[in-house]
């Protein structure tokens, strides 16, 4: 069989390569060695809309041993890690275990990267990557707009639901929730006006928020602390009133930011 239509993209830098990524999402599949990923499109098991090799891009095809650890590029392929000394020196396991993978010929094509992305439960490599406690470095720009959206709702949403519950057992005045629930809602639909809009706006954590996000989660610990004590909370007044007035102006200042990007406040 052939494999079904699809767009090559061959970068030649990792910049280049993780936009593309970022640019096409989860249509894109990434070739490295092939040995797995070729057969799947042959059998039409896999039917990416664009396919993104990393044959031209050298910044991912090293092995590098510094004081006992092993660090090793995603498309280096698994006859060079296997035969290089530094490797058989500091990792022996890596080099015997690569030895049993398939054939010399197959072993000349496959990455490493390739293998462990493939993550087939009977291959060699992801389980000495877990017998070894490795871990994976992942490139920086693959990401979606839907998981832009979801990445700060997962926070919101947690900080949101514990002042709500302890406002509804009276354990935080009704007024404060009420002040953190408007200015995460507010936020939370300029996110998704602006990631599903032909120009998103890029609004950035700042000083402010990452202040009132750390204050947030501070007085609702404390104030379930104190509580499971029996403990009076009027001590946690000052840190209330600051932590409103961080969020208050927080939410101005992202408020300011999203108008000014869009050109309807002036510079």
């Amino acid at each position: 069989m052939k494999p079904a239509p699809f767009e090559y993209c061959a970068p030649s830098s990792l910049d280049e390569a993780t936009e593309m990524l970022a640019r096409h999402g989860d249509a894109a599949k990434v070739l490295a060695g092939g040995q797995s990923l070729v057969p799947m499109l042959n059998m039409r098991l896999v039917r990416p809309s664009v396919l993104v090799s990393l044959r031209r891009v050298p910044a991912l095809d090293y092995v590098i041993v510094v004081d006992g650890r092993t660090r090793i590029g995603s498309t280096t392929r698994q006859r060079a890690v296997e035969e290089h000394p530094a490797v058989r020196e500091a990792c022996p396991i890596l080099a015997e275990a690569l030895g049993l993978v398939a054939h010399p010929a197959i072993r000349n094509q496959g990455t490493i990267g390739g293998s462990v992305a493939h993550a087939d439960p009977a291959a060699e490599l992801p389980a000495v990557l877990v017998a070894l406690d490795g871990t994976i470095a992942r490139a920086a720009n693959q990401r979606t707009r839907l998981g832009a959206f979801l990445d700060p709702l997962a926070d919101k949403l947690l900080l949101t639901s514990g002042f709500v519950t302890l406002s509804s057992i009276h354990l935080i005045p009704s007024w404060v929730t009420i002040v953190v629930v408007s200015r995460d809602a507010m936020l939370l639909l300029g996110t998704a006006v602006a990631q599903f809009t032909e120009s998103p706006i890029d609004i950035t954590p700042t000083f402010l928020g990452k202040g009132t996000t750390f204050l947030q989660l501070t007085y609702v610990l404390l104030v379930i602390f104190l509580s499971s004590r029996h403990m009076e909370l009027e001590m946690l007044s000052p840190l209330l009133f600051g932590m409103v007035a961080f969020t208050i102006c927080s939410g101005c200042h992202y408020l300011y930011r999203g108008y000014r990007r869009t050109g309807s406040v002036p510079s």
